[in-house]
Protein backbone atom coordinates (compact mmCIF):
# COMPACT_ATOMS: atom_id res chain seq x y z
CA UNK A 1 0.00 0.00 0.00
CA UNK A 2 1.63 3.29 -1.10
CA UNK A 3 0.98 5.44 1.97
CA UNK A 4 1.55 8.76 0.18
CA UNK A 5 -1.05 8.10 -2.53
CA UNK A 6 -3.57 5.67 -0.99
CA UNK A 7 -6.68 7.53 0.19
CA UNK A 8 -9.11 5.69 2.46
CA UNK A 9 -12.32 6.49 4.32
CA UNK A 10 -13.69 5.39 7.67
CA UNK A 11 -16.96 5.92 9.53
CA UNK A 12 -16.91 7.70 12.88
CA UNK A 13 -19.84 6.36 14.89
CA UNK A 14 -21.08 8.49 17.78
CA UNK A 15 -22.94 7.57 20.94
CA UNK A 16 -26.56 8.58 21.39
CA UNK A 17 -27.17 12.06 22.75
CA UNK A 18 -29.42 10.52 25.41
CA UNK A 19 -26.57 8.35 26.65
CA UNK A 20 -28.59 5.22 25.95
CA UNK A 21 -27.03 2.28 24.15
CA UNK A 22 -28.65 1.70 20.77
CA UNK A 23 -30.85 -1.39 20.73
CA UNK A 24 -30.97 -3.84 17.86
CA UNK A 25 -32.03 -2.15 14.60
CA UNK A 26 -35.37 -3.97 14.74
CA UNK A 27 -36.13 -2.21 18.05
CA UNK A 28 -35.67 1.30 16.67
CA UNK A 29 -38.95 2.86 15.58
CA UNK A 30 -40.10 6.23 14.31
CA UNK A 31 -41.28 6.99 17.85
CA UNK A 32 -37.98 6.26 19.60
CA UNK A 33 -35.28 6.94 16.99
CA UNK A 34 -34.63 10.42 18.40
CA UNK A 35 -33.28 8.82 21.61
CA UNK A 36 -30.43 7.17 19.67
CA UNK A 37 -29.25 10.10 17.53
CA UNK A 38 -26.12 11.94 18.72
CA UNK A 39 -26.51 15.60 19.62
CA UNK A 40 -25.61 18.31 17.12
CA UNK A 41 -22.99 19.54 19.62
CA UNK A 42 -21.33 16.10 19.72
CA UNK A 43 -21.29 15.91 15.92
CA UNK A 44 -19.67 19.34 15.69
CA UNK A 45 -17.09 18.55 18.35
CA UNK A 46 -16.06 15.29 16.67
CA UNK A 47 -16.13 16.67 13.12
CA UNK A 48 -14.05 19.70 14.14
CA UNK A 49 -11.50 17.46 15.86
CA UNK A 50 -10.94 15.27 12.79
CA UNK A 51 -10.90 18.26 10.43
CA UNK A 52 -8.14 19.88 12.52
CA UNK A 53 -6.12 16.67 12.12
CA UNK A 54 -6.28 17.05 8.33
CA UNK A 55 -9.06 14.62 7.46
CA UNK A 56 -11.73 15.47 4.90
CA UNK A 57 -14.89 15.34 7.02
CA UNK A 58 -18.31 14.66 5.53
CA UNK A 59 -21.73 15.69 6.81
CA UNK A 60 -23.37 13.57 9.47
CA UNK A 61 -25.90 10.92 8.60
CA UNK A 62 -27.80 9.01 11.26
CA UNK A 63 -25.31 8.36 14.04
CA UNK A 64 -22.11 8.75 12.02
CA UNK A 65 -20.01 10.71 9.55
CA UNK A 66 -17.10 9.72 7.35
CA UNK A 67 -13.50 10.87 7.41
CA UNK A 68 -11.15 10.54 4.44
CA UNK A 69 -7.39 10.86 4.32
CA UNK A 70 -4.13 9.19 3.39
CA UNK A 71 -3.19 5.88 4.94
CA UNK A 72 -0.23 7.71 6.46
CA UNK A 73 -2.56 10.17 8.24
CA UNK A 74 -4.74 7.33 9.60
CA UNK A 75 -1.69 5.42 10.82
CA UNK A 76 -0.29 8.46 12.61
CA UNK A 77 -3.54 9.60 14.24
CA UNK A 78 -4.67 6.12 15.32
CA UNK A 79 -1.21 4.68 16.06
CA UNK A 80 -1.74 1.62 13.87
CA UNK A 81 -0.60 0.04 10.64
CA UNK A 82 -3.11 -0.27 7.78
CA UNK A 83 -3.28 -3.37 5.64
CA UNK A 84 -5.06 -3.87 2.33
CA UNK A 85 -7.15 -7.05 2.17
CA UNK A 86 -7.38 -9.42 -0.80
CA UNK A 87 -10.79 -7.94 -1.65
CA UNK A 88 -9.49 -4.34 -1.62
CA UNK A 89 -10.69 -3.46 1.87
CA UNK A 90 -8.66 -1.91 4.65
CA UNK A 91 -7.83 -3.35 8.06
CA UNK A 92 -6.09 -1.89 11.08
CA UNK A 93 -3.22 -3.78 12.72
CA UNK A 94 -2.39 -2.11 16.04
CA UNK A 95 0.69 -3.26 17.96
CA UNK A 96 0.10 -6.42 20.01
CA UNK A 97 -3.51 -6.78 18.78
CA UNK A 98 -5.38 -8.64 16.08
CA UNK A 99 -6.23 -6.97 12.79
CA UNK A 100 -9.70 -5.47 12.64
CA UNK A 101 -11.91 -3.17 10.60
CA UNK A 102 -12.11 -0.96 13.71
CA UNK A 103 -9.38 1.55 14.40
CA UNK A 104 -7.96 1.84 17.93
CA UNK A 105 -9.35 4.89 19.69
CA UNK A 106 -7.01 4.98 22.70
CA UNK A 107 -5.20 8.09 21.41
CA UNK A 108 -8.39 10.13 21.09
CA UNK A 109 -8.73 12.90 23.68
CA UNK A 110 -10.83 12.04 26.73
CA UNK A 111 -13.72 14.31 25.63
CA UNK A 112 -13.91 12.48 22.26
CA UNK A 113 -13.77 9.03 23.86
CA UNK A 114 -16.95 9.96 25.72
CA UNK A 115 -18.88 10.49 22.48
CA UNK A 116 -17.21 8.21 19.89
CA UNK A 117 -18.39 4.61 19.85
CA UNK A 118 -16.07 3.44 17.06
CA UNK A 119 -14.08 4.47 14.01
CA UNK A 120 -14.38 1.74 11.44
CA UNK A 121 -13.67 0.79 7.85
CA UNK A 122 -16.38 -0.82 5.72
CA UNK A 123 -15.88 -4.27 4.31
CA UNK A 124 -16.04 -4.49 0.51
CA UNK A 125 -19.13 -6.33 -0.78
CA UNK A 126 -18.97 -10.07 -1.42
CA UNK A 127 -20.85 -9.67 -4.70
CA UNK A 128 -20.60 -7.76 -7.95
CA UNK A 129 -17.52 -6.97 -10.04
CA UNK A 130 -14.20 -8.00 -8.58
CA UNK A 131 -11.97 -5.70 -10.62
CA UNK A 132 -12.70 -2.37 -8.91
Amino acid sequence: MDKDKQIVSAQVILKAGSGEDAPSPASVTAENVHRYIPSAEDFKKAQDYFAKLGFDVQASYGNSFSITGSTERFEKVFNTKLLETEKGGVRSLPKNRKESIELPTEKLPKELKKIVTAVTFSEPPDFGPTNY
